[in-house]
C-alpha cells in the first residue's frame, strides 16, 4: 500500500495539480478544499502526511 497524503488548498487548480503530481509519484491522496474539510478528513481518514498552504 502506498503512503497517503492529505492535501488542503482553497484554490481548485493548485489542489488538482498537487493531487496529480503526488499520484504520479506513487502516493495515494486525499484532498480538502478548506481548513474545515481538512480537519474533518484528518480525524476520520488515515493519512501518513498532511500538506497545504498557510495564510497569515
Amino acid at each position: 500500500m502506498s503512503p497517503t497524503i492529505l492535501v488542503a488548498d482553497d484554490e481548485p487548480d493548485i489542489l488538482e495539480l498537487a493531487q496529480t503530481r503526488l499520484e504520479m509519484a506513487g502516493y495515494e491522496t486525499l484532498t480538502a478544499e478548506s481548513g474545515e474539510v481538512a480537519l474533518k478528513c484528518f480525524f476520520t481518514e488515515r493519512s501518513d502526511s498532511v500538506g497545504g498552504d498557510t495564510q497569515p
